[in-house]
């Protein structure tokens, strides 16, 4: 179709806009937690991969390493320049991973979970709990109090885009790759347009055109896919998995789910 002949696949006219386990708003899929599964217009939709993949590496090639390709293709950090991520889940995590070897002169990562905030230390970025009230603050301040260069958002809060937009020097850029699904927020457009901030949106990503990109991560060893996950649980016991990530507890990431 037209959308995904100019890279817009997750506006598909043909499975209008078809998303596993979206319901019926979005192509009325069914989810992929199961034994096996239909791949409908899969010759548009799906890739081949290499057996030397792992099955966990494999996983993100369905919406998180393309989601955080997207982020930092978005923002176009350029080396030297500052950079902040809001949020250090696992497609956060990708964010900075990627975001490193575009050679950034400082890369702050906020998060509300204290050991999400250690990964991100141990991976050389400087974490700023995102609870306290003086984060904007304490991020202004790496920065001189002018902002950060870019800011990348994989929250989906309005809380967290409204602190990326505090965060964005004038003339800076924003990429938010959170999904949002609150129908309301307030956005000063005022302030967005006086202080000439580029702000994209892209939490309904186009991953497909990506995924070969990301999988050329994977299999040069740029990216290191399985430091994501932190369990593996059997399909039987979903539940458990759906409730450590909910949660945050016992150091819960990216969850591998076998059948």
């Amino acid at each position: 179709c037209y959308c995904c002949r100019v890279g817009q696949t997750a506006h598909c006219e043909t499975t209008q806009k078809a998303v596993y386990g979206f319901g019926t708003a979005f192509g009325g899929m069914n989810g992929t937690h199961a034994e096996a599964l239909l791949v409908p217009y899969a010759d548009g939709h799906a890739i081949k991969v290499p057996t030397q993949i792992s099955d966990a590496e494999a996983v993100t090639l369905s919406c998180n390493l393309p989601s955080a390709l997207i982020a930092n293709k978005l923002a176009d950090i350029q080396p030297g320049e500052s950079c902040a991520i809001v949020g250090h889940g696992p497609t956060g995590m990708m964010c900075v991973d990627i975001a490193r070897t575009r050679g950034p002169g400082l890369l702050a990562v906020f998060d509300t979970v204290d050991y999400r905030l250690q990964l991100a230390e141990k991976k050389g970025a400087s974490p700023i709990d995102a609870a306290g009230e003086d984060a904007v603050e304490r991020g202004l301040g790496m920065t001189a109090g002018r902002g950060f260069d870019k800011v990348i958002e994989v929250v989906g809060t309005p809380e967290a885009l409204d602190m990326s937009l505090k965060l964005v020097r004038p003339g800076g850029t924003v990429a938010a790759v959170g999904v949002f699904t609150s129908k309301v927020f307030n956005l000063d457009l005022a302030d967005v347009f006086l202080r000439d901030i580029s702000l994209h949106m892209n939490g309904f990503a186009n991953v497909q055109p990506y995924m070969w990109e990301a999988l050329r991560l994977l299999d040069r060893g740029v990216i290191d896919a399985r430091s994501y996950f932190s369990h593996e649980i059997r399909l039987d016991n979903i539940a458990e998995a759906f409730s450590k990530f909910e949660q945050k507890i016992d150091g819960t990431n990216k969850i591998l789910i076998r059948p």
